[in-house]
């Protein structure tokens, strides 16, 4: 009888987990966007942890020579700028630089995000393909 005592509470343990739930957000109605542009293309997703503390993930998939400017990337939360770190291939990047091909990816964390509240990132001079700047327009993560 103690033996299932010992049983119960180590399987009832098993199932249980002191970690926050980790949630999707959706981006302009879809949990994962995909913005396809000359140079490849790029794929946006946002997690949240525990509804408060947020990170979105941007990963720029690059076929041909592209140049990036990380100080010219905009993300922010009412009205305040967000900080994010820019690697390439796994190396933070912080100046202007050109790229054969390769992964580039942005990631943001922001905290104290509230329901309703709107995250906007604007890539217009972040990235440039063929000596043009993509403008994909404003991407809006709203928090519902």
């Amino acid at each position: 009888m103690k033996s299932a005592y010992i049983y119960l509470t180590v399987l009832s343990l098993c199932f249980l987990s002191c970690d926050p739930p980790i949630y999707q957000v959706p981006i302009d109605g879809t949990y994962k966007k995909e913005i396809g542009f000359e140079c490849g293309t790029i794929d946006m997703e946002c997690n949240t942890i525990g509804g408060i503390n947020f990170t979105i993930k941007q990963v720029y998939h690059t076929t041909n020579a592209v140049k990036i400017s990380p100080q010219s990337l905009s993300v922010k939360h009412k009205d305040k700028v967000v900080k994010y770190t820019t690697y390439l291939n796994g190396n933070v990047v912080k100046e202007l630089q050109n790229v054969l091909n390769g992964d580039i990816v942005v990631v943001n964390f922001i905290e104290k995000v509230s329901k309703n509240d709107t995250i906007t990132v604007n890539l217009y001079n972040f990235l440039h393909c063929n000596e043009k700047s993509i403008n994909a327009g404003n991407i809006h993560v709203v928090i519902k």
